[in-house]
């Protein structure tokens, strides 16, 4: 028997809470740029042999772990359509599980983490790191699989990450105009407000989430001041419908799922989306705030040059070998009108 199998990281029961009237499912393609009827759910929003590990059984991770995840979260969905409000703590928990589970399973999808093995070899050689981040004579299905085994751990290992979300409130945001729309992600995550870009991760205090659950519904995850009080419901208004639009595309990588009305709507040329290139630098940088790379400056500190000031050596490696590296992977043509970030390590 074939062991290929296909499975989701957006959940086909979420899907279909964005259907047309008639039953049938409608989502606008990122990659074709136009929008696609009679969608089967069965087909989108995942990848072959998403969780498998040769640590665990065969469909471990789906049965044993996805299966009460979304259970729970189903049924809390459902009381908090009817109650408009989120009104157990059981169900709070349960949106916040759901919410992780969503930034692992779409944070490690099979094709983000061959691309960032790929640069993070390219890094390595530039710097001399081989043996660090070595990848050679890994074939593309042997870091397919080995991405599928980061996946299954993330998720075995998923209510230690939750904690990071336990302050985070659960409220109930209504729309009546029924126009919202679910990027393939399963959330929207507040990246741009008020004319700002915000860089939160999972684990910042400041994170926004608004996750939709019906074309007239959504739950927002926020953290509010200590003390402060806070309405388990509210309404979201044109000027936050636009907000959220805004970020919808900046959440979106292959597609975005609503009626054909809410998504004829939206005018998806005009919605910024995260260039290719940013994505890629930003997981090469999360390794870094990982604190991967002082360690590397530490251990090299340590065993060769114990006799130098180690906060002089951690700035020549940066300077003379990380940046460099960086601009090359990235701007290999040496082009003098590419955008320049900002970097203090």
């Amino acid at each position: 028997m074939s062991n290929v199998k296909y499975q989701h990281f957006l959940a086909r029961h979420h899907m279909s809470w964005f259907a047309n009237a008639d039953g049938t499912s409608s989502f606008w393609s990122l990659s074709d740029g136009d929008l696609q009827d009679d969608v089967k759910l069965t087909e989108i929003g995942g990848q072959n042999n998403l969780y498998e590990s040769p640590e665990l059984e065969r469909n471990f991770i789906e049965k044993q772990v996805l299966g009460k995840i979304e259970t729970d979260f189903f049924a809390a969905r459902s009381r908090a359509m009817v109650d408009r409000a989120v009104r157990k703590s059981d169900d709070r928990q349960a949106v916040r599980r759901y919410v992780a589970a969503q930034f692992m399973r779409e944070g490690y999808l099979h094709k983000r983490i061959v691309n960032l093995e790929h640069d993070l070899l390219f890094l390595a050689k530039e710097m001399g790191l081989e043996r660090y981040w070595g990848a050679e004579g890994v074939s593309a299905e042997g870091r397919r699989k080995r991405a599928s085994a980061t996946m299954a751990k993330s998720l075995v290992e998923l209510d230690d990450l939750v904690k990071v979300l336990k302050h985070h409130v659960v409220i109930f945001v209504q729309r009546s105009q029924g126009d919202l729309l679910l990027p393939d992600r399963g959330f929207v995550q507040v990246y741009a407000e008020n004319g700002n870009l915000r860089t939160d991760g999972l684990k910042s205090p400041a994170l926004k989430i608004l996750m939709p659950i019906a074309p007239d519904a959504a739950l927002k995850l926020v953290r509010p001041p200590k003390g402060a009080g806070f309405a388990d419901r509210i309404t979201m208004g044109d000027k936050e419908h636009a907000e959220f639009i805004l970020n919808l595309g900046l959440n979106a990588k292959s597609f975005v799922a609503g009626t054909k009305q809410a998504l004829a709507a939206v005018d998806f040329n005009e919605v910024p989306y995260f260039d290719p290139i940013t994505e890629r630098l930003s997981m090469v940088m999360q390794i870094y705030r990982a604190g991967e790379l002082d360690r590397i400056v530490d251990n090299f500190w340590g065993k060769q040059v114990p006799h130098l000031p180690k906060d002089k050596v951690r700035a020549w490696f940066y300077r003379e070998k990380f940046i460099p590296a960086i601009n090359k992977l990235f701007n290999p043509d040496n082009d003098p009108n590419a955008k320049v970030i900002g970097f203090i390590p």
